[in-house]
């Protein structure tokens, strides 16, 4: 209970500002997190699981992201799988209005965290510069899943377009998402052939086709090595 006196009487507060002020200040990051989830209109079973990550972000996530962000996150985790143990989220933030050549990302895991270094020649040879990446684990309790682990993990990426080309990620956001979890998952190759996503829009298959066509030209002495064909 606190109580400020104004003696001299020049200011007048307008207090049901300062209530709402006070009221957020007081809040936690916990109660805006469940505020999201009543708001949400989740249905009941769904609101259940959900609720389940209410402790499960660490101090360093909440630093980070708000309320709203991590219900999205949740949302994602909750379809993870063991036929997809593995999503990837292309996005940008409010702060990179302006910056077409930002690409955001996460990654998210239920097969225990990812070594960056395993990653990023991925994104380099789509055509990504990665700035830096930030991973964090995420202890659920109870588990969305019953055959879930304990914990799953969410690896943050901020990427430019090595270029410095503007990315239209309504446009190739899903396409980059599909392109990156298949190369992990080696049904695709890594190689340039993936830059084809961003500088032509085509799909994680129709790179794969170009790739194969190349290798069978070059068989054929039509044409020069992959590298160069790459390069072209």
């Amino acid at each position: 209970h606190l109580m400020i006196e104004l003696d001299d009487g020049s200011v007048d507060p307008d207090l049901a500002q300062l209530e709402r002020d006070a009221e957020a200040i007081a809040r936690t990051w916990d109660d805006a997190f469940r505020t999201a989830l009543m708001e949400a209109g989740l249905p009941h079973d769904e609101f259940e699981r959900a609720s389940g990550f209410r402790g499960g972000f660490n101090a360093a996530y909440r630093e980070a992201f708000g309320p709203a962000e991590a219900l999205t996150d949740v949302e994602t985790i909750g379809s993870l799988s063991q036929d997809r143990p593995i999503r990837l989220r292309a996005f940008r933030r409010e702060r990179d209005d302006g910056q077409g050549d930002v690409v955001r990302a996460k990654i998210y895991s239920r097969s225990g965290s990812i070594a960056l270094s395993d990653c990023v020649l991925v994104f380099e040879n789509m055509g990504l510069f990665v700035e830096f990446e930030t991973g964090y684990p995420v202890d659920p309790d109870p588990k969305p899943l019953d055959d879930g682990p304990d914990t799953y993990w969410i690896h943050s990426l901020k990427m430019r377009t090595t270029n410095g080309e503007t990315l239209d990620l309504d446009e190739v956001g899903e396409r980059f998402e599909e392109a990156f979890v298949a190369i992990w998952q080696h049904r695709a190759e890594n190689d340039r052939f993936n830059g084809l996503v961003f500088s032509d829009g085509a799909t994680w298959r129709e790179a794969a086709l170009c790739r194969a066509l190349c290798a069978y030209r070059h068989q054929t002495g039509l044409d020069p090595a992959r590298s160069t064909q790459i390069e072209a």
